[in-house]
């Protein structure tokens, strides 16, 4: 696991909402909809590590928090899309 891909989809998430912010709902899609591959890809990964049937209890919990902080994101960034999307209609 990379760790430097860890913040990616909060950095893109944040992009997102400072082009919606000046405006720039092109922009600000784009970023969300990054946003979302890297959460959704973030989530493949640790569900993957969560199979390990190795892993002590305080491992999983740790992995389970990561996860659904992760699908917390992804649904920020989905919202973060479609609110942006509407404002350039």
């Amino acid at each position: 696991q990379n760790k430097d891909e860890l913040p990616l989809a909060e950095t893109y998430l944040n992009l997102a909402n400072a082009c919606a912010f000046l405006n720039e709902h092109e922009k600000a899609i784009k970023y969300a909809e990054q946003a979302t591959v890297q959460a959704t890809q973030h989530c493949a990964r640790l569900e993957h590590s969560m199979q390990n049937p190795q892993l002590s209890q305080h491992e999983a919990e740790l992995l389970n928090e990561q996860f659904y902080s992760q699908i917390n994101l992804k649904i920020t960034a989905l919202h973060t899309s479609g609110t942006n999307f509407e404002k350039m209609s």
